[in-house]
């Protein structure tokens, strides 16, 4: 804030700036938190699936 009264620089800019660092600092946990999610629960389904499968061909030539 004292570098801002020194400067002169306008406290609406100054709260852009902040609000962008805020964001850019932010976004990648937001993005993987919103579009991660979907291919997370697609490579756990994938493995359980493969793992139901064995087992229940190992099940059936028992």
């Amino acid at each position: 804030m004292v570098m801002q009264a020194q400067t002169g620089t306008p406290i609406d800019i100054v709260l852009v700036i902040q609000s962008l660092i805020v964001l850019f600092i932010a976004a990648p946990p937001l993005v993987r938190a919103v579009f991660g999610m979907n291919a997370r629960k697609k490579q756990r389904k994938k493995p359980d699936e493969t793992t139901s499968d064995t087992s229940l061909t190992s099940g059936a030539n028992v």
